[in-house]
């Protein structure tokens, strides 16, 4: 079913209804307190076009061979550190009314390592093409748990190729993520992602994950106050 988040235990649904309300609380203060949004608070963005690589192996509908869409990216330094210092890079996008009006998939994934172990770790970097970037938290897919992850096309400075791996498994091309033009900065922070976008056979899988809802819009409400 899509656009449905995959049903709580009633522990989890416990822990949820304690949880969320103070993380919520917690970084739309943090992003008051600093002016501007604690994760992600200077970007560049662009339009961008996905498309699935033939044979991706996964169950949900935009990594089906020949799927494609339009796309919306936003490359970030996670905690906005000025240069030369590094910082933990973020790669968001988002694939448009893909199931519909309103009904977006977007993906948030920040620099990590590349083994399996690693691709659970922050990774802090100096560029947006120095390395690799995972979801750091899995997915369900057909119930099976994966990682998303993306990194650098070769030979394609405008591309990203788009991964999935098992939590123990190599990562494998699923897609490609090819960069249109830049868009201007009002239009790159008025972007709002919220992994909690997600459908299509794909849903954000563990509490972690459903702590990561009401810490974005925290962020993002503590900003605009």
């Amino acid at each position: 079913m899509e656009w449905a988040r995959a049903p709580a235990s009633a522990a989890e649904a416990a822990a949820r209804a304690r949880l969320d309300p103070a993380t919520f609380a917690l970084f739309r203060w943090l992003s008051a307190a600093r002016g501007r949004r604690i994760f992600h608070p200077r970007a560049a963005a662009y339009v961008a076009r996905f498309t699935a690589a033939p044979g991706g192996g996964v169950d949900a509908r935009i990594f089906s061979g020949g799927f494609e869409h339009d796309a919306l990216v936003r490359l970030s330094r996670g905690l906005g550190l000025r240069r030369p210092l590094p910082d933990v890079f973020g790669l968001a996008f988002r694939l448009p009314d893909v199931y519909g009006a309103g009904r977006h998939q977007d993906f948030l994934l920040a620099s990590s390592g590349d083994s399996a172990a690693a691709r659970r770790l922050l990774r802090p970097t100096r560029g947006v093409r120095t390395g690799t970037y995972s979801s750091l938290l899995p997915y369900d897919a057909g119930g099976r748990r994966l990682l998303v992850g993306a990194r650098p096309a070769k030979n394609a400075p405008d591309a990203f190729e788009i991964l999935v791996a098992t939590p123990s498994g190599a990562w494998r091309t699923a897609a490609r993520l090819r960069l249109g033009s830049r868009l201007d900065t009002s239009a790159a922070r008025a972007l709002r992602f919220d992994p909690w976008n997600s459908g299509g056979g794909l849903l954000p899988a563990g509490l972690i994950n459903r702590l990561r809802g009401p810490a974005y819009r925290g962020s993002q409400h503590g900003s605009a106050t």
